[in-house]
């Protein structure tokens, strides 16, 4: 779950800041709010995980399970957008982009999961254990 949450925010925050904030024009209370929602907490999720960890912890089935949620989420989201003609985002709206496009930025973001989650997995493999145990103390 911490993988998920951890990669879901990020590629959240990265998705929202590339594509989404320029479509916006939000001021007061509504800049605040999404400023908070997709910047400080990301940032924040991010700088928790550094500095507090647990790592080392996941291996390829933890992967598995960490992207299959925002491709089911996908999937149930084309679905439903199919069905009712809403889409929650604009780069998923097959009825104005066509097929194509949103395949494309489909796999870009799904790339885009996979980068961040091999350069988590050289962090998590890579840096110092997260948290340390103190060996003095028995458990």
């Amino acid at each position: 779950m911490r993988l998920a949450g951890l990669l879901g925010i990020t590629v959240t925050a990265l998705v929202h800041f590339f594509l989404l904030r320029p479509l916006q024009d939000l001021d007061g209370l509504d800049l605040l709010a999404d400023t908070l929602l997709h910047v400080v907490v990301p940032l924040l999720a991010v700088a928790g995980w550094l500095l507090a960890g647990p790592r080392p912890r996941w291996d390829l089935a933890t992967l598995a399970f960490a992207t299959a949620w925002p491709l089911a989420w996908l999937g149930v989201t084309l679905v439903v957008g199919a069905t009712t003609g809403w889409y929650p985002y604009p780069f998923l709206d097959v009825d104005t982009e066509g097929w194509g496009s949103v395949l494309v930025a489909s796999l870009a973001v799904t790339a885009l999961f996979g980068a961040l989650a091999a350069v988590v997995r050289i962090v998590d493999v890579q840096g110092r254990p997260l948290p340390r145990r103190d060996r003095s103390r028995r458990e």
